[in-house]
């Protein structure tokens, strides 16, 4: 598990109504100014700093791209980003009115955000916070961070789901996700795993096929495999809730309707 540390729940509403759930990256990239279905960043991609000044409001796409090492060398720096959200706060501030909305209201609002219940089509909407109150209780997170967590798996899933991968392909995004830690496992341990001999031509022409899709590659520098979709927090989730429902990780990535994981069998 990683070191992350809670983001407070003042130092969330801060950083969502000082955005008003608008990307940074959306706004300064292409003057978006759309609501968007996000999470908190950090500038750092260190989880245990949650200075103020070191978060902020990303769409699930753009937070992903931030984080993986392929953004980076696309120019998405730390000092540009930011820049993004002093523009973002500007845009705020100047034409969106302020809210004087009570802390534990807007905690409340975020819990039970419109998008996030859409998801949810087979159960009631008292079962659906149950649920999640009961999940987020096992692991020891809010039930805020959890619904946005479980947005995040659903959002990777469906990635997955849409890149049309063979089954040796899931495979190996399986075994990575089985394994992996802190975004990357040691290439040996995936190769062993699928029963491919060290440096079989065959297994790198898979990891290309995952690399086009942009769900995961072979880092030339350490040969590590890393993945390109998911932060650390929604890949231990999908380990948890695979373990919690006993079901293999494999057959988990291959129904991106994960929401349903939360509910017990009828």
């Amino acid at each position: 598990m990683s070191n992350r540390k809670k983001i407070s729940p003042k130092t969330q509403t801060e950083v969502l109504l000082s955005s008003r759930r608008r990307c940074a990256i959306c706004y300064g990239l292409f003057g978006n100014t759309e609501e968007k279905k996000g999470q908190i960043a950090h500038f750092d991609r260190d989880n245990s700093n949650n200075s103020l000044e070191n978060l902020v409001f990303l769409c699930l796409e753009h937070h992903d791209q931030y984080d993986s090492r392929t953004s980076q060398s696309k120019g998405l720096t730390i000092e540009e980003v930011k820049k993004f959200r002093a523009q973002l706060y500007d845009y705020v501030a100047t034409n969106l009115p302020a809210s004087t909305m009570p802390t534990e209201e807007v905690v409340d609002m975020e819990i039970r955000d419109d998008s996030f219940q859409s998801d949810f089509t087979q159960k009631s909407q008292q079962s659906q916070f149950s649920a999640i109150s009961k999940l987020a209780k096992e692991i020891g997170i809010s039930e805020k961070q959890l619904a946005e967590d479980l947005e995040a798996v659903s959002i990777l899933a469906q990635k997955v789901d849409e890149a049309g991968l063979s089954r040796t392909q899931m495979r190996i995004l399986a075994l990575i996700v089985e394994n992996v830690d802190y975004s990357e496992v040691p290439r040996r341990v995936v190769e062993s795993g699928a029963h491919y001999d060290y440096l079989s031509h065959e297994f790198f022409s898979e990891m290309k096929v995952l690399e086009h899709r942009k769900l995961a590659y072979i880092d030339e520098d350490d040969g590590n495999i890393h993945l390109s979709i998911g932060d650390e927090e929604t890949l231990q989730l999908i380990k948890y809730l695979s373990k919690l429902k006993e079901i293999d990780i494999l057959e988990f990535l291959k129904d991106p309707r994960v929401e349903l994981l939360l509910y017990d069998e009828d």
